[in-house]
């Protein structure tokens, strides 16, 4: 999936969203592992889903808390680079 907007929060929050993919259904507490082609796209984390199951888009709020979560976090921050 492709991101389709980002966001950055307070307290080192990245919220990332993505168009929901034809028939895919979840319940909530759900995860789903994610990859950043700019970090390697061969290095998967794990997520919950924070949108709820009705919605058209798929929704995750990330804390940059280690490596890879603040590098990801520094991908979407104009600031940073």
């Amino acid at each position: 999936m492709e991101t389709r907007n980002y966001f950055l929060l307070v307290v080192d929050v990245t919220g990332l969203t993505f168009k929901r993919p034809s028939g895919f259904e979840y319940k909530s507490g759900q995860w789903v592992r994610i990859a950043c082609l700019e970090l390697g796209g061969d290095e998967y984390h794990p997520f919950t889903l924070t949108s709820a199951p009705h919605e058209d888009n798929l929704s995750l709020h990330i804390r940059a808390v280690g490596p890879w979560t603040t590098n990801l976090r520094s991908t979407y921050d104009p600031q940073s680079r």
